[in-house]
């Protein structure tokens, strides 16, 4: 068990590498099993992968820092000018990070539990998932056709993650030149519904109902880095509803840190 500082403040956390396997959902396959995080990372974990190399390893440590300045185009919102210095975010997706730092934290979380004297299992790596195994996890949600996103719940809609909602209010008919409907929002501003589901920007990572198998936000708040592309899935807090269908996603290809793009860590055992 660690005990991290945050950047900037006098505010402290405690990390330990078991709360990271305890948050993993097992899928079994007869040639590649993997455990997949349960959550997207926090920033809790992630500060505490910066605050270790920052005296053993200071010029990667510079290169893995979130770059929260990114925030100033996406909101005017001052407390996220400095997301990942605050503890108040620290139960929030990591983001503005680039997918090599991503990757190092994978490196890092798994001499951490390779080390670990008291670890679950002898010998594991961390990594980031996969294409087709991120797909094996999206090809649980069967209801999407189902408005997975939202339920109707004791007459009134309950919100099953974090996306951009729009509001029913606003939909009306257009007769252009055969009718059909449409959003007609005061001054063309969809934006204004952004907070329909309770958060206009970010969510913490357990701030909606986990899916059958435990797993959260696999869909919306952050659109999440994969091994092997270049194109993040999921979609995040920015996206419509139908970015959701068959796992797509309207987040243009990952080259450099974003708001919008987070990850979650897949493990693989390497010996019990």
């Amino acid at each position: 068990m660690e005990v991290v500082k945050y950047r900037n403040s006098n505010d402290v956390s405690v990390f330990n590498v078991k709360d990271v396997v305890s948050e993993m959902a097992f899928f079994e396959g007869a040639k590649d099993p993997f455990y997949i995080s349960k959550i997207e990372t926090p920033n809790a974990w992630y500060q505490c992968f910066l605050d270790d190399i920052k005296t053993t390893k200071p010029s990667l440590y510079e290169t893995c820092l979130p770059i929260d300045s990114l925030w100033r185009r996406a909101t005017t919102v001052l407390n996220y000018y400095h997301y990942s210095e605050q503890k108040h975010f620290e139960n929030y997706p990591v983001v503005n990070i680039t997918h090599s730092a991503a990757l190092e934290f994978c490196a890092w979380l798994t001499d951490k539990h390779n080390n670990d004297p008291k670890r679950r299992f002898k010998k594991v790596v961390f990594e980031l998932p996969k294409a087709h195994e991120w797909n094996r996890v999206l090809s649980n949600y069967t209801d999407l056709g189902e408005y997975y996103w939202k339920k109707y719940f004791k007459g009134r809609w309950e919100f099953r993650m974090n996306y951009h909602p729009m509001d029913e209010s606003y939909y009306t008919f257009v007769n252009d030149p055969k009718p059909y409907r449409t959003y007609s929002y005061p001054e063309n501003n969809p934006d204004i519904s952004r907070g329909t589901d309770g958060y206009e920007l970010l969510a913490p990572v357990k701030a909606f109902k986990a899916d059958d198998l435990g797993l959260h936000n696999c869909f919306g708040n952050v659109a999440e880095m994969l091994d092997d592309s270049i194109f993040p899935s999921g979609g995040a807090w920015t996206s419509k509803w139908s970015s959701f269908a068959y796992g797509s996603s309207d987040i243009e290809k990952f080259d450099c840190p974003s708001p919008q793009v987070g990850f979650r860590v897949v493990m693989r055992v390497v010996e019990e």
